[in-house]
């Protein structure tokens, strides 16, 4: 045998070796993990159903459609005349004013404010035991300000109104709001 024939063959075998080695590489690049397989399955038939029930479930979308037409429902800003809704008292400038009588167990209070350089810039709300405290909004224009709901006990609840003012000013009324 000549070097040229040996040559040839080392070729063809190469080639050949090649050949069956990507063979071998396609098959194992087809291959797929069976639990990969049976969880594509799972989600493939869960994503089928649901877009079957939501094309063709006609008559749950109506029922659904009827039962939340006969609840009766009310918009949150029409005042209720609940016992739990906030009342709101409008509190004037005057240095004494009767106590306020409410069924309700929340009020918000509201005012003008009573400095009269306009100067002010907080007013602050605390009841006598100073359980409650807080600062009052402000209008953006400063003329009057409003409390978040103050919830009340049963009987008298004595508070303090404190309006403070950029010069150190304060202004002071003490309010009596009774709860029946």
């Amino acid at each position: 045998m000549s070097t040229a024939t040996q040559f040839k063959e080392s070729k063809a075998t190469q080639h050949q070796h090649k050949a069956s080695s990507a063979a071998q590489n396609e098959r194992k690049k087809l291959k797929i993990n069976p639990v990969e397989a049976v969880i594509f399955l799972a989600v493939t038939s869960f994503f089928s159903s649901s877009v079957y029930n939501l094309v063709n479930d006609t008559d749950a979308i109506k029922a659904a459609a009827l039962e939340t037409s006969k609840a009766t429902r009310t918009l949150s800003s029409v005042r209720s005349n609940d016992a739990n809704s906030a009342q709101e008292l409008l509190v004037d400038c005057s240095s004494t004013q009767a106590p306020f009588l409410t069924g309700n167990s929340n009020v918000k209070i509201r005012g003008q404010l009573c400095l009269t350089d306009k100067e002010s810039t907080s007013v602050l709300i605390q009841s006598h035991d100073k359980s409650i405290q807080f600062e009052a909004f402000v209008n953006s224009d400063g003329t009057e300000f409003t409390t978040p709901p103050v919830a009340l006990r049963t009987g008298d609840n004595p508070f303090k109104l404190e309006q403070r003012g950029k010069s150190k000013k304060t202004w002071t009324k003490e309010l009596m709001i009774r709860r029946e």
